[in-house]
């Protein structure tokens, strides 16, 4: 970033009484230059085609997730001192950590950082070669097969405790949308106090449960990853695209019903193909 765009921001976070780090808008600046490029350069080798263009999204403030990155993790683990305060870690951070560079998450609420640790593989494959193969599904999350087992995971996971869940998050966001349609036209800082005390209400409410429904994937996610890479040498993840089988195409109906949609994308097969590469 330019020193004297540097300045204005510096001069705009003081008089709006926040704190300033110019590591992270530096680091947040390389970033957005890197996924621009990359960007650029993926479209240009689709030059002629009609589909499969990538666009480049800007982050909101109303987002519920957001996150920047440093360079170097101080010794005392106190990263951003003058941002976040003073912080407590719930588990341990490894020692060869610290002086990398790491990345600092709030997500609804809950905060993370992301440090760089270094695992030993295992030898390269001698001898027989273990295979499994993943079948996806929605009331079974995922079914593996083996020459000698069959493995079953996530059976009426998402029906039986994370549909629940997203139902009493559906209840709360009508509930905050009464106080809001009778507030209608006034902003946040302007409403009486009992109505903004009632939308942070709901607002952490509908934040908490939607944590514990990401805990219980993520949970199932690590899980399995850990069981197939630590039995198996060779791991067959057919594709399961998601986004095909719930999105209507020229109005017309879809073939699966709206809560099967729903539990599969809560399921989110994509990110524990991601986790598992």
């Amino acid at each position: 970033m330019r020193p004297s765009i540097k300045a204005q921001v510096e001069q705009e976070q003081k008089d709006s009484g926040r704190t300033y780090n110019s590591l992270i808008s530096d680091n947040g600046t390389l970033a957005t230059a890197t996924t621009f490029k990359a960007v650029c350069s993926k479209n240009k080798k689709l030059k002629g085609a009609k589909e499969g263009f990538s666009e480049v999204g800007f982050k909101s403030r109303k987002g519920s997730k957001h996150s920047f990155s440093i360079d170097r993790l101080p010794k005392g683990l106190n990263p951003c001192v003058n941002a976040l305060g003073k912080i407590h870690l719930t588990e341990n951070v490894p020692d060869e950590a610290i002086g990398k560079s790491c990345v600092i998450t709030c997500d609804k609420g809950r905060w993370f950082i992301q440090v760089q640790q270094h695992i030993k593989l295992n030898t390269e494959i001698q001898g027989g070669v273990n295979c499994v193969g993943v079948d996806p599904g929605v009331r079974i999350f995922a079914t593996c097969f083996s020459d000698k087992e069959a493995l079953i995971v996530g059976d009426n996971l998402a029906k039986e405790k994370l549909f629940p869940l997203m139902k009493q998050v559906d209840k709360l966001i009508g509930q905050k949308q009464k106080v809001l349609n009778a507030q209608k036209g006034v902003k946040f800082h302007d409403m009486p106090q009992w109505a903004q005390n009632r939308i942070v209400h709901f607002d952490r409410k509908i934040n908490h449960l939607k944590c514990k429904k990401d805990d219980i994937v993520l949970d199932l996610h690590n899980r399995l990853a850990f069981e197939l890479v630590s039995r198996y040498d060779v791991i067959f993840l057919p594709t399961f695209r998601t986004r095909g089988m719930v999105t209507r195409k020229d109005k017309k109906v879809r073939t699966i019903r709206r809560n099967t949609c729903r539990q599969m994308l809560d399921l989110n097969h994509y990110g524990f193909k991601m986790r598992l590469k």
